[in-house]
């Protein structure tokens, strides 16, 4: 499995700038033929305007519409990073996964939201772990700060999976915990984990 990370620089709550971005960078990637591309987590928007509700993308519509095209056109699998998104009265922050014919295979909302910035105060958490299967590849999703909670991962891990995708908007300031944490959860599981950072 060949896979491309894009480490977009995206703009602050200009939505529609982030996807021509991401347009530019997948038409650039895919020229490689990847089997799957990866985004970070809230690419639309960055992490993250307040209120996120505000420019939250409503059921996921535009993101998914945006991210399905893409799979289709260049017949490959997209790990959709994640987006703020706007459903039954509150916002998630949900990844969505799309094979290589442009369907949706997979969503998963963030499980565990980062404390210290008040991310619980403007979204609601994810209630339950996915996996999913991409080019006959069993994979799991994991968000940003999920990575801290080994029984989360570990949990994927005896579901069989063979690869961790963990899209992420981690500060520089704490590079040393990223890696550290990323290479644990790898060694400790036996797993590829596949990490996107903004």
């Amino acid at each position: 499995m060949k896979i491309s990370i894009l480490q977009m620089p995206v703009a602050f709550a200009r939505p529609d700038e982030n996807i021509q971005t991401l347009r530019r960078m997948v038409d650039a990637a895919t020229r490689e033929e990847p089997d799957v591309l990866v985004l970070p987590e809230l690419w639309r928007l960055g992490f993250y305007p307040q209120p996120v509700e505000r420019l939250a993308d409503l059921d996921g519509q535009q993101s998914r519409t945006v991210l399905a095209e893409l799979a289709r056109k260049n017949g490959v699998n997209i790990v959709g990073g994640t987006v703020a998104n706007r459903r039954d009265g509150s916002v998630y922050n949900t990844c969505y996964i799309f094979d290589r014919t442009g369907e949706e295979v997979a969503s998963y909302d963030k499980a565990h939201l980062f404390t210290p910035s008040g991310e619980r105060a403007d979204f609601a958490a994810g209630s339950h772990m996915v996996t999913f299967r991409l080019d006959g590849v069993l994979c799991g999703i994991a968000v940003c700060y999920d990575v801290r909670f080994p029984e989360f991962i570990r949990k994927l891990a005896l579901e069989g999976i063979s690869v961790l995708f963990l899209p992420a908007a981690w500060p520089a300031s704490r590079l040393n915990h990223w890696q550290t944490l990323t290479r644990a959860r790898a060694i400790e599981n036996q797993l590829y984990v596949i990490a996107a950072n903004e």
